[in-house]
């Protein structure tokens, strides 16, 4: 009887065995439709083909990378409860599920292992199955028996009677046979008793792994037309090829499912033929969960139930099965009426994966189906195969487009036969923003590159936006504002070969494999001409790279460094703006182009340069920043008709206009984003997309933030958030966005002006007649008698500042403090330009103070109310009887008309205000600072510890209209404790006694033994001055002559006296000493090579020189003079130590301070034997970058920057004392201080300005 089964099965064992010789022939590629919703480390795979009898074959297998600390798998199951895998993998939060073992109605046949429960044992009798199990995070396939006690255990080998121990894992599923062993194919199908039907083709499941970090899940589909399913031998090959070590078999059949990123991976054959909508209710599944779920695009459907599918032609709907969603699909006979179309309505613009989801029937579909995607005036047409079983069950990925609300997709059949429609789904890829709406001509602008001086690598924002650019926004063209590279001082050919390389490998090779144009124009630290070794260096690379830049080129005779080219029929020029001069060769060339056929015929024709025509950043308002005759330059371009002039080199962002002239004024991808002029907002790093529309003659800009670890958080940055104009050194120039305007309005008060306040009101309507300003008005209860010069005047500047008288107003009272008054100005293209961004003002002066407004056009808006944010209603405050200033803060009011905001600070007993006992204005600061004795003062007589109520509030005014939030309480109290940190007390009173030298690059001020004066001019030397403020027979000193050799005083990084009263200077690489009394030099000393330059130099009282490098990873010397040089002592490493243009120390050289340029802090580090250093917790107290320092016994004095609306100041610092003060000096005009000199007694401070005409200014403390 049993005779004819022994003969089938060895049959059946001898048809296998040559099958097995030949090869499945599967081409695995990745499923994009559902890799783009997973995390990184699990990658699907999917592969159509076929078998060695050449029946088809279709698998997927997932590859999870366990390092993952976020993942978490578990095994979820029961013994009594079903359900599908989609179920269970919906219960248990997964990202990826497979389904698990055997089950019966009642019980599962294999084990489950569910957190270190068991939930079931397994096989109990003489048997062992293969079961898979995690301990510990590291996966473990086994033979699994639980005769004894129902517990599971591992066994050596599938025979029962080999050594076991218990199975001591979190999570379990058993299943088998064991397919892998130790990367060998070892299936012990019959060892586990497994025989008939079983080791025929089926659908498959498995899991193994490659590693302890590497797991495999894979899922074959069989029982239908495009798969036959595969034996267990078969599965074995299939783990082993995609590269599994160990691999178990789990159900198969109709329980074989795969769910990943909310899909059905596979096509479950639970209903023959196979039916993605249909899944087995099973016993368990493996499911795989994210402990932190990140946040992810949600997929964005249209389905053919949705308002936004319509079709044309005769619809029917499909019989045929694995429809997406709800409903079935729709067929249609392929031909030229018959059409479905899909809108895109309610979607953001963006970058998607777009996918298209049908439903396959090799019979009747079509070969060819054309998606045609229909966006801002252009097509892509796409095509697809419905016959193939290749692209059966899943999405199939169109491409990655940008597509937004007002975009179509439209689907034709191409070739005979029927085509379907079903359902269309977005994906935005992951880590993109928010896009815009794309034009005909898209140039995405970068500007300034370049890190450290020398430096051959990129910051990593740098690196990250050159990957993004043709992934997210795929422009048409690259613009490079300048500053490629971090020259300007390298004259080492090999440092300059590195940086170049570093360049090419960086920018421009990535977008050049990328086939996207790249133009620039030079910057002042790729090569300017008055840097000849860099000039020349520069001009030979980009010869040798032309090519690279993929440019259509009109005129390249002198390229790089000025050239010309189009690009859409759009005319480009890059002139040399390196320096703040176009040379008159250049400007005549650059006439001739726009004289060529090609610019003549142009959409639109732009100019490239990097230094700007105005200045928009701090820091960067100097001449030298800016090009020279800016208005001439102006009126050349409006000349030949130029759409917008790019810039870079202010490292800020501002989109401008002046006259018929638009500005793209670059912020910077690299290094020292720099804050706009007169605000006080943080810098960015920044990219602008500019789309050109032709037809609707306009361009848009779109700047993003690009400072993100993930591009999907790259904001969009808010232009209304910047000025309405930029006024600067060379002149004005106007947002981008500012109307023009033809009616004004103002609303005259005390409140917007610095001056006492008044009783009295005006108000100011006008309007723009035949090139004149036609205004009228009336005031109000004016108490205060007018002035006898000039009662009423029209002013130019901006709320805020005091400007300039344009014309008196003639006025007519009709009673005490009223009346009406009115006038006509003519209107300059100046005057038209300040009135639209608000920059005339009417004033009324009286004897005891003014009344003001600015003209605002009458669409302007208040601004934004500022809300109190130092202080809480449900708290309570205490304040000493002590001058320690007390400071209450409060929020920006955000003007979207780019108006100047100021503020007043009102308190009072009663929450209706109508009772206000302390009213100040603070100007544009967002902060009130008066003493806690004030305050305490404010308290009356209450007793220590007894809490008293006020309410406070802020009035913001754009000086015209208010705001003000809700007022909050206020609750302060009295105290006595005593001061344990330092007190910031009002600075003493210093005055101005003007500039020691008009102008100079100041550097640094010492008074030598004798009193005699010693400025530092970066540029020319070193200036000196006796007591009477006269220079000496040997000033200006150039140069100085050591042992037969001259050594030229320039650039001087800084200069410090030494022990002995001579004076020592940094000059770049070199420290040189110089005799006090005769300017003679006495001995110098020179930087290793290869190092950069010292800042300068401080004498320790033991006669040590401290010479400390300008660039904090460069090495720090300490040196002791033997005879005309120096020893050096050692070398200093100094941890994380920033770029600092100066230093100070304490006398001893045991503590040592760097203060940020660019950052408000100081950085300490001290040492016990001068030799190992540590960072120390950084001073934080001063409001802005500095680059000039000075310790006067335990006194801390820092010259520091200006930043937005604050002006440069000085600031105190006295650990011994706990005090420490600042002092704003806005005689400095905003300059840059690059050195500090403070005289011994400390009565005299001298700030050396390095900017806005340089010098040094004097200032004298006031005797109390």
């Amino acid at each position: 009887m049993k005779a004819p089964k022994l003969i089938i099965s060895i049959l059946g064992l001898l048809l296998f065995l040559p099958l097995q010789a030949q090869e499945i022939n599967l081409n695995w590629q990745p499923r994009k439709d559902l890799n783009i919703n997973l995390p990184a480390s699990i990658k699907i795979y999917n592969a159509y083909g076929t078998l060695p009898d050449n029946k088809p074959v279709r698998a997927m297998y997932a590859l999870i990378d366990l390092s993952d600390e976020n993942l978490k798998l578990r095994s979820i199951g029961s013994n009594t409860i079903r359900e599908t895998t989609k179920e269970t993998y919906n219960r248990g939060n997964g990202i990826l599920a497979i389904n698990g073992g055997y089950f019966a109605s009642n019980s599962s046949v294999s084990a489950i292992i569910q957190d270190g429960e068991v939930i079931a044992p397994g096989p109990s009798n003489e048997i062992s199955r293969g079961a898979f199990g995690m301990k510990n995070g590291v996966p473990e396939i086994a033979w699994v028996n639980s005769r004894e006690n129902d517990i599971p255990k591992k066994l050596a080998s599938p025979d029962i009677h080999s050594a076991s121990e218990n199975w001591d894992v979190n999570q379990a599923v058993g299943g088998g046979p064991i397919l892998l062993k130790n990367g060998k194919i070892n299936l012990t199908d019959k060892e586990e008793g497994f025989k008939g039907s079983h080791l025929a083709r089926h659908p498959r499941s498995a899991i193994g792994y490659k590693d302890k970090n590497t797991l495999i899940m894979m899922v074959v589909d069989g029982r239908q037309e495009a798969s036959a399913g595969v034996s267990l031998g078969e599965l074995a090959q299939l783990m082993l090829d995609v590269g599994a070590k160990n691999a178990v078999n789990l159900d198969g059949g109709g329980s074989s499912a795969m769910v990943a990123a909310n899909e059905v991976v596979n096509i479950p054959a639970d209903i023959t033929g196979g039916n993605r909508n249909s899944l087995r209710k099973n016993a368990g599944a493996l499911v795989i969960a994210e402990t932190q779920v990140p946040q992810r695009p949600k997929p964005i459907i249209f389905d053919t139930e949705d308002r936004n599918y319509s079709e044309t032609g005769i619809w029917n709907s499909s019989n045929q099965v694995n429809y997406y969603g709800e409903s079935a699909s729709r067929v249609a006979t392929s031909n030229k009426i018959n059409k479905a179309f899909y809108t895109f309505e309610g979607i953001e613009r963006n970058n998607y994966q777009l996918a298209s989801w049908f439903t396959v029937n090799t019979q009747n579909n079509s070969e060819r189906v054309n998606y045609i995607l229909h966006s801002e005036g252009k097509s892509d047409t796409l095509f697809i195969n419905q016959k193939s079983l290749d692209n059966l069950g899943k999405w199939n990925v169109l491409g990655n487009f940008e597509i937004g609300p007002r975009d179509t997709l439209e689907i034709i059949g191409a070739t005979k036969g029927k085509f379907i429609a079903d359902a269309i789904r977005l994906v935005a890829k992951k880590g993109s923003p928010v896009l815009p709406k794309r034009g005909d001509l898209r140039i995405a602008v970068i500007s300034d590159l370049n890190s450290g001086l020398g430096a051959a690598n990129y910051e990593w924002q740098v690196d990250s936006i050159i990957n993004r650019i043709p992934k997210i926004w795929q422009p048409d063209l690259v613009i490079c504002g300048g500053d490629m590279v971090a020259g300007m001082g390298v004259s080492e050919t090999a440092q300059l070969q590195k940086m170049w390389n570093g360049f090419k490998k960086h920018i421009i090779e990535p977008l050049h494999k990328e086939k996207i144009p790249f133009a620039f124009t030079l910057g002042n630290h790729d090569g300017p001409r008055s840097y000849p070794v860099e000039h020349k260096f520069a001009k030979n690379f980009w010869k040798e790279n032309i090519n690279k830049t993929g440019l259509h080129f009109i005129d390249y005779t002198n390229f790089p460094n000025y050239y010309s080219f189009i690009a859409k029929n759009n005319f480009f020029v890059s002139w040399e703006a390196s320096s703040s001069k176009i040379t008159e060769e250049n400007l005549e060339w650059l006439e001739k182009q726009f004289q060529t056929p090609e610019a003549k015929k142009a959409t639109h024709r732009f100019v490239i340069g990097h230094m700007p025509l105005y200045s928009v950043a701090q820091e960067r308002d100097s001449k030298g920043n800016v090009l020279e005759n800016a208005k001439e330059l102006q009126h050349l371009l409006e000349k030949y008709k130029v759409k917008t002039y790019i810039s870079g080199h202010q490292h800020a962002y501002y989109p401008g206009k002046r006259g018929k002239l638009e500005f793209l004024n670059t912020g910077a991808a690299g290094s020292g984003p720099r804050s706009w002029l007169t605000q006080s907002q943080k810098p960015v790093n920044t990219i602008t997309i500019m789309d050109i529309f032709n037809s609707k003659d306009s361009i848009v800009y779109s700047t993003y933030d690009i400072k993100k670890d993930k591009a999907a958080e790259m904001s969009l940055f808010e232009e209304k958030t910047l000025p309405s104009a930029m006024i600067g050194v060379n002149g004005y120039m106007l947002r981008r966005d500012i109307p023009e305007s033809q009616k004004f309005k103002a609303f005259l008060s005390s409140l917007n002006t610095k001056e006492q306040d008044i009783a009295g009101i005006a108000q100011v309507e006008a309007k723009i007649e035949e090139d004149k300003l036609k205004l009228s008005g009336s005031y109000f209860n004016i108490t205060s008698n007018f002035s006898d010069k000039n009662p009423i005047g029209i002013y130019k500047e901006r709320h805020t500042e005091e400007g300039e008288l344009l014309k008196e107003v003639k006025f007519k009272a009709s009673s005490p403090g009223s009346g009406t008054f009115s006038s006509q100005l003519e209107l300059t293209k100046e005057i038209k330009s300040y009135l639209n961004f608000g920059g005339i003002y009417i004033q009324i002066n009286t004897k005891k103070g003014n009344l003001r407004a600015q003209l605002l056009p009458t669409q302007n808006k208040a601004p934004e109310p500022a809300k109190i944010t130092s202080h809480y209603p449900k708290n309570t405050y205490a304040v000493r009887d002590i001058e320690a200033l007390y400071e209450i803060k409060w929020s920006q009011a955000i003007d979207k008309d780019g108006d100047f905001v100021s503020y007043i600070y009102q308190l009072s007993p009663k929450k209706d205000f109508s009772e206000i006992i302390l009213q100040k204005k603070t100007g544009r600061e967002t902060s009130l600072k008066m003493t806690e004795k004030q305050w305490f003062d404010l308290l009356g007589n209450s007793e220590i510890g007894e809490p008293k109520s006020f309410y406070h509030r802020i009035l913001a005014t754009d000086g015209s209209n208010f705001s003000y939030a809700a007022p909050t309480a206020l609750n302060l109290m009295k105290t006595d404790e005593a001061l344990d940190d330092l007190a910031q007390v009002p600075a003493p009173k210093y005055t101005f006694k003007g500039k020691l030298a008009a102008s100079g690059a100041g550097y640094g001020a010492e008074w030598d033994n004798e009193g005699k004066l010693w400025l530092a001019d970066y540029n020319n030397g070193l200036i000196i001055k006796d007591s009477s403020n006269k220079e000496i027979d040997f000033s200006p000193l150039t140069s100085v002559e050591i042992n037969g050799e001259v050594y030229n005083l320039n650039p001087v990084n800084g200069i410090g006296v030494d022990v002995d009263g001579n004076i020592l200077a940094g000059i770049n690489r070199r420290l040189i000493k110089i005799d006090a009394q005769t300017g003679k030099g006495l001995a110098v000393w020179e930087a290793p090579k290869g190092a950069r330059a010292i800042t300068a130099p401080r004498a320790a009282k033991n006669g040590e020189i401290y010479a400390m490098s300008l660039f904090g990873e460069d090495p720090n010397y300490v040196l002791k003079q033997q005879g005309e040089t120096f020893k050096l002592l050692r070398t200093l490493k100094l941890k994380d130590r920033n770029l600092a243009r100066t230093f100070d120390m304490t006398q001893d050289g045991k503590t040592l301070l760097f203060p940020d340029p660019g950052s408000p802090k100081i950085q300490i580090y001290s040492s016990e034997n001068g030799r190992d250093y540590t960072r120390q917790k950084d001073i934080t107290s001063i409001s802005a970058g500095s680059s000039a320092i000075q310790v006067i016994d335990n006194a801390i004095y820092a010259a520091v920057r200006s930043s937005g609306i604050s002006p440069s100041s000085i600031h105190y610092r006295n650990e011994e004392k706990q005090q420490m003060w600042t002092l704003e000096i806005p005689e400095v005009n905003g300059a840059e201080p690059r050195g500090i000199g403070v005289s011994k007694n400390e009565n005299t401070i001298i700030f050396c300005s390095w900017d806005k005409g340089g010098g040094y200014y004097l200032f004298e403390k006031l005797e109390e």
